[in-house]
């Protein structure tokens, strides 16, 4: 059960991520700037995939504000760990695609952790 739940929440992830970038690429496409594209790509994207974690994959159907406020407490976790991961393993001379990968494992990782015990339980 605990392993399909993580496929379940791995696919949400992914899919989420191909909306974020799909989602990018038109904003800019529009004649917005990449950067400020992305935020509001990923803005977009919270709610959306809050929704989607919730509800398919740990069947959470009280969801409410202060479910909410835990999962963008998950995701400002993952923000810290896609900045400051990259910037500790630069010390040791670690090739950025590797720091890449480190974030997105680990930061998978803890978010199901998180959003398992804390945010949707």
């Amino acid at each position: 059960m605990v392993v399909n739940k993580f496929y379940r929440f791995l696919s949400v992830g992914g899919i989420g991520a191909l909306g974020y970038i799909a989602l990018s690429y038109l904003i800019v496409l529009g004649g917005v700037t990449p950067w400020l594209s992305s935020l509001i790509a990923y803005l977009i994207s919270i709610p959306v995939v809050f929704f989607m974690q919730g509800y398919f994959v740990f069947q959470d159907t009280s969801a409410n504000l202060n479910t909410f406020f835990k999962y963008l407490a998950t995701q400002l976790i993952g923000l810290g760990l896609s900045v400051f991961l990259p910037l500790f393993l630069e010390l040791f001379s670690i090739p950025p695609v590797f720091s890449f990968i480190s974030v997105s494992t680990t930061s998978a990782f803890i978010s199901y952790l998180l959003q398992s015990r804390w945010v949707f339980r």
